[in-house]
């Protein structure tokens, strides 16, 4: 009985030590088996990463592909004018060395004429550079007749506003010195419009006022009160004639908006109004112009009082009168405005004009946009209490030099069934209205802070929160792009994006505007993106 009492005790004591090995077992099994899923997740996530680095290096190399192809033609075609001048330096140093032999301190009068005579070209100032200031009053008096002036008379008329007198001499200095970047009512009125450019008056280049529908003279009328904006820290566009970055982001509609708010605002056009910067992609800044218009009777809400939509690339707006080719407009306008990044004080680019010039000879902006063309970086839409649209809404142009380099940024307040592209406008209207937005991180305040919170101060607010539009909930990925079976014996063409109230969410309940890409039909689709032209019809 003893040996089988004892033969159980061994058996169970077996027992339970096989039973703590098979927990442990099973205990690390289900930790690999977690590591395992682990890995497996973090193996999905670096290969949605490497695909999505894949697709954006794809992008980036289609955006660049013309950029690099226009540098290369650029490069190639300046190569040989390089080559010309670096042989002509060589030549001038070798003239140089050959001058400086002959005009040593042991050279006579002799040997330097003769030298002359050999064919060493050299530019003897008439009074050296070091000279005293006496003795080069003497040479000009000499060359001209007449003393050297000291001072340049400049014409302020129209450069400042017309009610201060021609004696009130501080005021003419304060305007003088104001710069583009100031917040002084001296520096909104002088920058209004930049100062190389002409004071419209509400009758200049009627035909393009006509073809946008605009409701203002474009003239300065400052309203009451501070204009309360301010350019964010660190601003890519910090000049309303800086170039945008070649490669765009969100945060630059942060800085366009500030400057087209501006020009608004010395407008006297919804003064009061601080517009939301959205941001749009190259594929919906071009697609919604193009789409189907919405059926009558569609109810659009704006979210915000005002919306600036600002496209990733604008649309372009070609010259209707060409300057001739000879003409050297360009050349000064270029020469007037300076260095891009720079804010000089208002006398510099005065200073930079042509003596004798009044403001009246000037190009106006919409002159200057028949002339040279222009692009819209934009729109401003305003909404009533309720959210529904206005007819007010306003174009955000950029005028552009011949040479590539912006002139100048200018809102143009405009009405919606007067310009001739209504469709254009209702349907990127209708985009802003249907589709979805989400706010981005690219404020410049204090990690975690909400700039929207409601508890805080209009002034204290962060205008550095832009919209970006959410294409996976605006126009979702339907699959293959190849057209059905009975679009076969027809000639491949494009179908235009359109919107539709399709069901959507559990049971599919609910139902959503969504926006249906542009299709080729017949064909294969492509991914390149067309830059919208807006033509007069």
């Amino acid at each position: 009985m003893s040996r089988g009492k004892h033969a159980r005790r061994r058996a169970n004591r077996n027992r339970a030590t096989l039973e703590g090995e098979v927990a442990a077992l099973t205990a690390q099994l289900v930790r690999e088996r977690k590591r395992l899923d682990q890995a497996r997740a973090g193996a999905r996530r670096a290969d949605t990463a490497q695909a999505r680095l894949t697709a954006e290096t794809a992008a980036a190399a289609r955006v660049m592909a013309p950029v690099e192809a226009e540098a290369t033609q650029t490069a190639a075609a300046v190569g040989p004018a390089c080559t010309v001048l670096t042989e002509a330096a060589r030549e001038l140093a070798r003239c140089d060395a050959r001058l400086s032999r002959a005009a040593g301190r042991s050279a006579d009068p002799a040997r330097l004429r003769t030298a002359l005579n050999t064919g060493v070209r050299a530019h003897l100032d008439s009074v050296h550079r070091s000279a005293p200031l006496e003795y080069h009053h003497a040479a000009f008096r000499r060359r001209r007749g007449v003393d050297t002036p000291l001072c340049r008379t400049l014409n302020v008329g129209g450069w400042i506003p017309p009610e201060i007198a021609g004696t009130d001499h501080d005021r003419i200095a304060a305007h003088m010195a104001s710069r583009a970047g100031e917040h002084t009512r001296a520096a909104l009125w002088c920058w209004a419009v930049p100062p190389w450019m002409g004071l419209p008056d509400g009758t200049d280049a009627p035909g393009r006022r006509t073809a946008l529908g605009a409701t203002t003279t474009g003239a300065p009328d400052l309203p009451d009160g501070e204009f309360g904006g301010r350019l964010r820290a660190g601003a890519v566009v910090g000049t309303p004639w800086r170039h945008r970055p070649l490669v765009a982001l969100p945060e630059d509609a942060v800085d366009l908006a500030y400057w087209y708010r501006r020009s608004a605002w010395t407008q006297n056009w919804h003064p009061h109004t601080r517009p939301v910067p959205f941001w749009l992609g190259d594929e919906h800044a071009h697609g919604f112009p193009r789409s189907q218009p919405l059926p009558p009777g569609t109810d659009r809400r704006l979210p915000f009082p005002a919306v600036i939509v600002v496209f990733e690339s604008g649309w372009q707006l070609p010259a209707r009168h060409p300057d001739p080719p000879d003409t050297r407009a360009p050349t000064g306008l270029l020469y007037a405005r300076g260095h891009g990044p720079t804010t000089p004080p208002l006398e510099q680019p005065l200073y930079r004009l042509a003596p004798g010039t009044r403001r009246d000879e000037l190009a106006t902006p919409l002159e200057l946009v028949d002339r040279y063309g222009a692009t819209v970086e934009g729109l401003i839409f305003t909404a009533d209490p309720d959210g529904h649209p206005t007819d007010e809404f306003a174009w955000c142009l950029a005028i552009h030099h011949p040479w590539g380099l912006p002139l100048g940024r200018i809102t143009i307040p405009a009405s919606r069934r007067a310009t001739h592209w209504t469709t254009a406008i209702d349907n990127t209207l209708a985009g802003v209205c249907l589709a979805h937005f989400h706010p981005t991180a690219t404020s410049t305040g204090s990690p975690g802070a909400d700039p929207s919170s409601a508890n805080a101060e209009p002034h204290a607010r962060d205008d550095a929160d832009v919209h970006v539009l959410d294409i996976a909930a605006t126009s979702p990925t339907t699959g293959s792009h190849r057209t059905p079976a009975h679009a076969a014996g027809r000639a491949a063409h494009l179908r235009r994006a359109t919107w539709r109230y399709q069901p959507v969410g559990p049971g599919r309940q609910h139902r959503r505007w969504t926006w249906v890409r542009a299709t080729i039909v017949g064909g294969r689709a492509s991914s390149r993106s067309t830059v919208y032209r807006l033509t007069d019809t």
